[in-house]
């Protein structure tokens, strides 16, 4: 990591300026500073150089080491790496979206519960929003598994239960 992250500056430049009276462009003159540094050296937003800090000191009238401070941060820990799942794309809403279809379609194609079941809580999960693409995905199964159009059908009805047009069409669509 590197130093400047790790070090957080801070300067009294603008308070001894002040407490002395003098305006930003005075003080610049002064110590031969420009002005667009000194105020960016006030405001935190640029670091003096060693000869800059040595002539504001100067002129202010105090030590370099009270004009500037530098504190150490402490090294943010990084919590420990889990082993994350690979979520399916979402829209908005965390409904899967329709970039998986072809995807549910692959998985479709396998006998086994378990991935039977992932299929079904997928399609489940969508909206009305792809709804019509949803099942005229659906529908493409019936031949190849049509157990598992009917329990996409199931979790579909129970996922759109009071949505009468969205009920509607997956009747129509998977009857």
């Amino acid at each position: 990591m590197k130093l400047a992250k790790l070090v957080k500056s801070s300067n009294l430049v603008r308070a001894k300026r002040l407490k002395q009276k003098l305006s930003p462009s005075e003080l610049a003159d002064a110590s031969g500073v420009k002005p667009a540094k000194l105020k960016a050296i006030e405001a935190n937003k640029a670091k003096p150089s060693l000869e800059e800090a040595t002539r504001l000191s100067r002129v202010l009238g105090v030590k370099v080491e009270s004009l500037f401070s530098l504190k150490f941060k402490e090294k943010e820990k990084k919590p420990a790496r889990v082993k994350a799942r690979k979520k399916l794309k979402r829209a908005s809403g965390g409904q899967p979206s329709k970039r998986i279809l072809p995807l549910l379609t692959l998985m479709a194609g396998k006998k086994e519960p378990r991935i039977q079941k992932k299929v079904m809580r997928l399609v489940g999960g969508v909206g009305a929003r792809h709804l019509g693409e949803t099942l005229d995905t659906v529908k493409k199964w019936k031949r190849k598994n049509p157990a598992l159009v009917k329990k996409c059908a199931g979790e579909l009805r129970k996922r759109h239960k009071g949505d009468r047009k969205a009920y509607k069409l997956i009747r129509e669509a998977l009857a």
